[in-house]
């Protein structure tokens, strides 16, 4: 014979303790989820820094603003602003000459005379000795930041 017996719940601070469900925990495959999803996340903001301030062209295009900003200040002249200008290109489009001839990339082809009219404009200020053309020096700024974009 069973006995039918009735466990009283023991009563604290007025409340009876009944201990609520566990919530069940995130099982792994939710979190290989999130961690996944936080790794893509983190490699594209990784990868938008380093694309913005460390490649190649990010320093090319930096260089060039300061060159620009001490251009305008007067600290260094024209025709040391139109070297610089021309060598900072150089290294941010990865040649090793910048040219008339340089060939360009397959989707720069169409753009061929503003390209060698970019470079001749460039040629003229480098090795003119009087340079008073404010217009053409900042338009070449202006113009070798737009080449930098473009060029693969």
């Amino acid at each position: 014979m069973i006995k039918n017996e009735i466990t009283p719940l023991n009563k604290i601070d007025g409340i009876y303790d009944i201990q609520p469900p566990i919530s069940p925990a995130l099982n792994s495959l939710e979190i290989t989820l999130i961690t996944f999803i936080f790794i893509i996340i983190l490699s594209i903001l990784f990868y938008a820094v380093w694309n913005r301030y460390y490649s190649t062209k990010g320093r090319a295009k930096r260089n060039i603003k300061k060159l620009h900003i001490k251009y305008s200040k007067n600290i260094i002249t024209q025709h040391d602003a139109v070297y610089q200008l021309s060598y900072f290109l150089k290294q941010g489009l990865k040649l090793n000459h910048i040219g008339k001839n340089t060939p360009l990339p397959k989707n720069l082809v169409t753009r061929k005379y503003e390209w060698i009219k970019f470079i001749n404009n460039i040629s003229n200020l480098r090795y003119q000795k009087n340079i008073n053309s404010e217009t053409e020096i900042s338009t070449l700024f202006t113009n070798s930041l737009i080449w930098l974009k473009l060029w693969p």
